[in-house]
């Protein structure tokens, strides 16, 4: 069982506040059943004690308090104890690649030791139904052969399509090269490149000067026919002109004269026909056929433009049916290979050699053990451990920490481990690896305990360790030398702090404690006790509702308070009543008489309640000087339920504002003492009683 520190008390008579429980407040479930018969003899004989005790207690020979042991100096050593299992760190884990859940046709026994010659061999070690996927694969075949078939058509589909958008695009480009060509033909390449950049008027064509090609020649024809005919008609009107002279004086007949006046006639004609057809070239044949083949070339372009589009559009789709039948191709591909490795995962091989371990050993899940056993006919489901071969050289005992002893834990501490298997044998190791998170692997059936996984290696393996077996391990947190310590029982914690109560001379006191480590038996005490002094065991036990009435007693970080109240209580000048009341753990009043203490009225102890030792009858006290004591007990419950420096001083101030002057003068006198004194002298004074020497409560303790 690991150790932890107390739990803070809520209120009293609380369960928190409860000594007789164990710090951590947990118990081994190891060893319930024999703690149990322990608890049951102890209530046994400690209510016998109790009988014994009351019926002593009349005649005021027994304390009621119990029991009480000495503060004793010496050696402690702490650890944490947890249980767990056998884990090998390092392990060959074989786990079911089947999807879904599959039978186990045949597995080899626990514990079978693999040799070298089954791994070389491919021994199955595990074998799982594997007839439904093998049907599966079958089916998944013939799609893949459909599948390949069609992704075939598609691509040879696509390269057609490519070659026949090759030879359309050429055809195209090659009609446009024409059509280019011939309007070059026409008007010239410079004409032509001008035209195709930019639409000019054809109307206008025959005035233009870099007139080319077929236009520039035709019109030249036409030119030189008309040049042709007018030098005719130059020479005919000539020819007739001397005709006329001749026929004047008789030397030529009629007949030469009406010859020479038709070959003018004829001339004529000539000219004008001449005229009329370079006019009608310019004017109509010019324009015609250059516009015709400008016509050409652009819609041979726009020819080109629809062969490509056309092409990309037919290609695209043809790209496109080639990828849908790669992805059916591949899906196809995928799923039977997937299926084909199903089935070659139904069987598990010998990887290497070693013992075999079942998973639901390995896993020391009690769960795993009773519903998913790895037998023949047990089904697996996907990712389930199935086999292990450890590595039993990394062997280690694998413990749950609680969350108390978390922080007392760390890696590289000793550790000594034991194993139910071989009882009286202990095997030191260390803590190799610790779980930076809390464990959720048990929060179902605990959600409110909270554990970090430990792994303590073993220095050296023995043989005949396993995984699986159960193990302890002892953590050890430190080992003290020389140090103060109590019993367990004999601390509790109230209002956040640690308390215990100390056997005094004028009766017991609660003193506030400064811990250490602590054990399942002992407490390692740092301060607030001495050597040699004595400490009650379960006191809450004991007095019961008493105890929480007891006042801790006051230490030097009061006195401040102390003294501001007094100050306060004297400048506001009211009148106080008699009786002081005694400075828990203050030094005696100084030389000379002091105001005796009040005694509490009678009413103001419980009834039935057991008095304080060494406490004596007090005579009853008249009605007015009851009424003008002040409530001690209510100013001491103030003071326990107060938590902050400026609540206490309140309290004070009020306490202080009912004493007298001279009360007030006395308790500032004593404060002040106390104040100059050192620890060991408080003490010194506290073990000798003085000034109420730890009487705990703020009334003298007659209550």
């Amino acid at each position: 069982m690991s150790t932890n520190e107390a739990k803070t008390a809520q209120k009293p008579g609380g369960a928190a506040s409860d000594p007789r429980r164990d710090l951590s407040g947990r118990r081994d479930p190891r060893v319930r059943i024999y703690r149990i018969s322990i608890i049951v003899l102890l209530l046994a004989l400690a209510a016998g004690l109790t009988y014994g005790l009351a019926a002593r207690s009349g005649n005021g020979k027994t304390n009621p308090l119990g029991a009480s042991v000495p503060v004793a100096r010496g050696n402690l050593t702490v650890s944490v104890t947890e249980g767990g299992q056998l884990i090998a760190m390092e392990s060959l884990e074989m786990k079911s690649q089947v999807e879904g859940q599959k039978s186990i046709l045949e597995v080899v026994d626990e514990g079978y030791v693999v040799t070298q010659a089954d791994v070389d061999a491919g021994k199955a070690l595990v074998r799982l139904d594997s007839s439904d996927l093998e049907q599966q694969a079958s089916s998944r075949q013939i799609s893949f052969y459909n599948a390949e078939s069609q992704r075939t058509q598609a691509q040879e589909a696509y390269a057609m399509k490519q070659k026949e958008n090759e030879s359309n695009i050429s055809i195209a480009e090659l009609n446009l090269k024409f059509a280019r060509l011939e309007l070059e033909r026409h008007l010239g390449a410079e004409l032509a490149a001008r035209v195709l950049e930019a639409k000019m008027d054809f109307a206008a064509l025959g005035d233009v000067k870099d007139l080319g090609g077929m236009a520039e020649q035709s019109v030249r024809d036409l030119d030189s026919s008309v040049q042709l005919a007018t030098e005719e008609i130059s020479r005919a009107q000539e020819k007739l002109d001397w005709s006329k002279k001749l026929f004047e004086k008789g030397y030529v007949s009629r007949n030469d004269l009406t010859a020479d006046e038709l070959a003018m006639t004829r001339c004529t004609i000539e000219l004008k026909a001449a005229q009329e057809n370079l006019a009608l070239l310019k004017r109509y044949t010019l324009p015609k056929e250059a516009e015709q083949r400008y016509s050409d070339c652009v819609e041979k372009a726009r020819e080109l433009d629809r062969v490509q589009a056309k092409a990309r559009s037919e290609l695209a789709q043809k790209e496109a049916d080639v990828r849908a039948r790669q992805a059916s191709y591949d899906q196809e591909k995928t799923r039977l290979d997937k299926t084909q490795l199903m089935v070659q995962n139904c069987i598990i091989r010998a990887p290497k050699p070693g013992r075999v371990v079942y998973g639901s050993t390995a896993s020391g899940n009690p769960w795993e053990r009773r519903n998913s056993p790895i037998r023949a006919g047990s089904n697996v489901r996907q990712n389930q451990l199935i086999l292990t071969i450890p590595n039993l050289s990394t062997l280690a005992a694998q413990v749950n920490v609680h969350e108390t002893d978390v922080q007392k834990v760390h890696i590289g501490q000793r550790a000594l481990i034991t194993v139910e298997a071989m009882p009286g044998k202990t095997f030191p190791g260390k803590v190799k690896t610790m779980s930076p998170v809390a464990s959720s692997a048990d929060a179902w059936l605990n959600p409110g305990i909270k554990v970090y996984t430990t792994n303590i290696a073993l220095d050296e393996v023995p043989e005949g360790l396993t995984p699986g077996m159960s193990a302890t391990a002892q953590v050890i947190v430190a080992e003290l030398r020389d140090v103060l310590s109590v019993p367990i029982s004999a601390v509790t914690t109230y209002q956040g702090k640690r308390v215990c109560l100390a056997e005094t001379p004028s009766g017991p006191a609660v003193r506030t404690i400064e811990t250490g480590y602590f054990t399942d038996k002992a407490v390692e005490i740092k301060s607030g006790l001495n050597e040699g002094e004595k400490v009650y065991l379960e006191p809450a036990q004991q007095l019961g509702e008493q105890f929480w009435e007891l006042k801790p007693e006051i230490t030097a970080a009061d006195l401040p308070l102390v003294k501001e109240a007094t100050e306060k209580a004297a400048a506001a000048g009211k009148p106080a009543a008699q009786g002081v009341p005694p400075a828990l753990g203050a030094p005696a009043a100084p030389e000379g008489p002091a105001p005796a203490p009040a005694p509490a009225s009678p009413a103001a102890a419980p009834e039935g309640a057991p008095k304080a030792p060494g406490a004596q009858p007090q005579p009853a006290q008249p009605a007015q000087e009851a009424q003008a004591q002040p409530d001690w007990r209510t100013f001491g419950q103030q003071l326990r339920n107060a938590t902050t420096d400026e609540e206490r001083q309140k309290v004070m101030q009020k306490m202080m504002e009912q004493m007298t002057p001279e009360q007030r003068k006395q308790f500032e006198d004593r404060m002040k003492q106390f104040q100059s004194m050192t620890p060991e002298e408080r003490e010194q004074r506290r073990q000798q009683g003085g000034g109420g020497g730890g009487q705990g409560t703020w009334g003298g303790g007659q209550g």
